[in-house]
């Protein structure tokens, strides 16, 4: 009850002071309106309330003054700010980027406003003539202009198909006496390369004259086209004149000896159409006698039969390259008679008559190689031999067992063949591959 009037005599002189003051100042104290909502709620709650009660007026009334303040305010869009808050939409071709307008207190209006310029997107592949950078040529495929889709054309390219086929222009280069021949095929892009070869004709034109070496003069063939010097030359068979279509010519290295020229390592050509002739035992070829010091052995292109007996010499030691062009197709009874170690027979080859190769390859140490083209082998020799094609066509080859012609396959049953070695699906006589094992 103390607490009570204390607080009443408080009041009282709070008042009396407030009186006194507005006294002083002229303000008018009658009347309510001169008092502020916050003095009348303060003044209610220091008259009637207790300070916990008064405390929660006070609250009150803030809260109601900040209520006041923003029912008042009003928002006003025209501020331009470029942040990622009021971000409306990216710049394109026809559109530079939006961005909403704002209130100076933050808030995000409806509104827009453009800021920047409009940015092309160039992400079309348009293949429409009027993007088309270059056409297709045999070294790049055509290319285009990337495209935005309001049409604009870009600055970068793309790709489109392939590259077109080289257009080639054919020139030929003639083989002849003593180089082949070929044709160039040649493309504006400066792509070329050389097809079409041709074996040289070997077809000289040899005249008897004397030539000097080492200070010895002695009589030659030199062919007037290309000076190829000639120890001898002539018809295969023996005849006289120029009408033969098979021919021949020997050239060697020469050495000087006592005063005389001497020759050796002879090669021995045989050139021209068709069909070598046959020899034998009483009937020897012009070139016979080089044989025991022959080095090579060639069979020039157009030639299709190595005659038999040809290059056969029982007493020679000599070790022989040869080379069969891939024209020849037969090879007769003791043709290829000098040894060897490596025989390539032509790509056409067909028959190897009886001994065909026998004596070039006996003692076991030549690689032979077959074309897929052989279908008759007389006989087999000991050796390595790598065939082009499988093993099913090389058993299908025919070869002679006593009187009668059977395949490959069938004369090989029952038998062990220790002294042949067949490799199949060979590309050259080096691949050692896919061995037939007829030994097993």
């Amino acid at each position: 009850m103390r607490r009570f009037w204390q607080s009443v005599l408080l009041i009282l002189m709070l008042t009396c002071l407030f009186v006194l003051a507005a006294c002083d100042t002229g303000v008018d104290v009658s009347g309510a309106e001169s008092t502020t909502a916050n003095e009348i709620t303060t003044l209610e709650a220091t008259e009637s309330t207790t300070p916990l009660e008064t405390k929660a007026a006070t609250e009150k009334t803030e809260s109601m003054t900040e209520t006041e303040s923003q029912a008042v305010h009003l928002h006003v869009y025209d501020q331009k700010d470029t942040y990622n808050a009021y971000f409306a939409s990216k710049a394109n071709c026809t559109s530079a980027a939006l961005y909403y307008y704002s209130c100076e207190c933050g808030e995000r209006g409806e509104e827009t406003f453009a800021d920047g310029e409009p940015v092309h997107v160039f992400d079309q592949e348009n293949t429409d003539v009027d993007y088309l950078k270059y056409e297709a040529t045999c070294q790049k495929a055509a290319a285009y202009y990337y495209s935005c889709k309001c049409g604009e054309c870009g600055t970068g390219t793309f790709e489109v198909g392939t590259v077109k086929a080289h257009d080639y222009t054919a020139s030929v280069v003639a083989p002849t006496c003593n180089t082949g021949g070929y044709t160039v095929y040649s493309c504006d892009c400066g792509y070329s390369y050389k097809g079409d070869q041709k074996q040289q004709t070997y077809a000289h034109d040899f005249q008897h004259q004397y030539v000097e070496h080492d200070g010895v003069l002695h009589g030659a063939y030199v062919c007037g086209k290309c000076s190829l010097e000639a120890i001898e030359h002539g018809n295969a068979d023996g005849t006289l004149g120029s009408e033969a279509n098979c021919k021949y010519y020997v050239t060697g290295k020469y050495y000087v000896t006592g005063g005389y020229i001497n020759y050796g390592d002879y090669e021995i050509v045989i050139y021209g159409k068709g069909a070598m002739p046959n020899f034998d035992a009483e009937w020897r070829p012009l070139w016979h006698d080089y044989l025991s010091h022959a080095k090579k052995i060639t069979i020039a292109e157009g030639i299709t039969t190595v005659g038999a007996y040809a290059f056969y010499d029982s007493n020679s030691e000599a070790i022989v390259e040869y080379v069969i062009s891939d024209t020849v197709k037969t090879i007769k009874t003791c043709a290829l008679g000098l040894k060897t170690y490596k025989l390539v027979l032509g790509a056409s080859v067909q028959r190897l008559e009886h001994n065909a190769i026998y004596y070039a390859i006996f003692d076991g140490t030549c690689r032979v190689y077959l074309p897929k083209s052989v279908t008759y082998i007389d006989n087999m020799a000991t050796g390595t031999f790598f065939y082009e094609g499988s093993a099913a066509e090389f058993y299908k080859i025919k070869t002679r067992s006593y009187s009668d012609v059977v395949t490959l396959k069938k004369s090989f049953e029952g038998r062990d063949i220790y002294w042949i070695y067949v490799y199949v699906n060979a590309e050259d006589i080096n691949d050692s591959g896919n061995n037939l094992n007829l030994g097993s």
